[in-house]
Parts: structure tokens; C-alpha cells; sequence
């Protein structure tokens, strides 16, 4: 087994992003396009709602000099969220606790992480310019 490689924490959160193919994401997602996932697409192509996927992840930077890189669990959604009034309730809903999952993961793929420096880091959600113009967020 390989050794352990140091690294550090620099950010954690979760992204949230439009998928680029939305009827291929519910597919990915449940295996079939269900009557909700049909009602979504038409929802979304009528501009009533904006179709998300979600994904939790680490900038880790090891202690090798290869610089900072991004681990992200599997997307989850994708979610509807409606364009009509503030769309920042529905995303903070959507936020799931990944956090041990995501510190397992960096575990599995050799990282030796500081369980206090995971949580220690900066947790942030980003949302591109493209989905911020499409939602109202406060």
C-alpha cells in the first residue's frame, strides 16, 4: 500500500451548477426520465425554474509542490429551483452534510487530512455568474 501523502486544506463546500445536458442528469440520476423529471424540463425550458446539480468538495494542496486541486463527491439533482422571488432558502436546503463522506474520500485516494484542519477550512457555496443572473439571491 502506497504511503500517505501530507496535504493541507484549503477550502471546502459545496457547488452548485447547471447540468449541461438536464434530461441526461435525471437519467444519471434515477435511471429513467420519470413524468416529475419531464414536468422539470418543460418547468425549466418555460424559465419558471433553473435546473441545479449539487457537489460537495475539497481544495486540498499537498505537501508534494503539485499545487492546489479540487476533490468533489458525485453530484446529487438535479433540483428545481424557481426563479419567482429568493432562491437562497431552496439552495441552503439543499445543502447536505457530505462532509465525512468527503474526508473519507480524500482518506481513499492516499491524503493525509487533519480531521480538525477539514473542518477547520473555509466552507463556501459557489454559484456561477450564469446561475446568479437567472435567480435572485439575498
Amino acid at each position: 500500500m502506497a504511503p500517505k501523502r501530507q496535504a493541507r486544506v484549503v477550502a471546502t463546500g459545496i457547488v452548485f451548477e447547471q447540468p449541461a445536458d438536464p434530461a441526461g442528469a435525471f437519467l444519471d440520476a434515477l435511471g429513467v426520465l420519470t413524468e416529475e423529471a419531464r414536468a422539470a424540463l418543460a418547468q425549466a425550458s418555460q424559465g419558471h425554474v433553473v435546473l441545479l446539480i449539487s457537489a460537495a468538495f475539497a481544495d486540498v494542496d499537498p505537501a508534494d509542490g503539485t499545487g492546489v486541486r479540487r476533490w468533489r463527491l458525485a453530484p446529487q439533482g438535479p433540483h428545481q429551483i424557481s426563479t419567482a422571488g429568493s432562491a437562497t432558502a431552496a439552495l441552503l436546503g439543499l445543502v447536505e452534510h457530505d462532509s465525512e463522506d468527503l474526508l473519507a474520500a480524500l482518506r481513499l485516494q492516499g491524503m493525509s487530512v487533519s480531521r480538525f484542519d477539514f473542518y477547520a477550512a473555509p466552507h463556501r457555496f459557489e454559484v456561477d455568474e450564469r446561475v446568479r443572473r437567472l435567480l435572485t439571491l439575498d
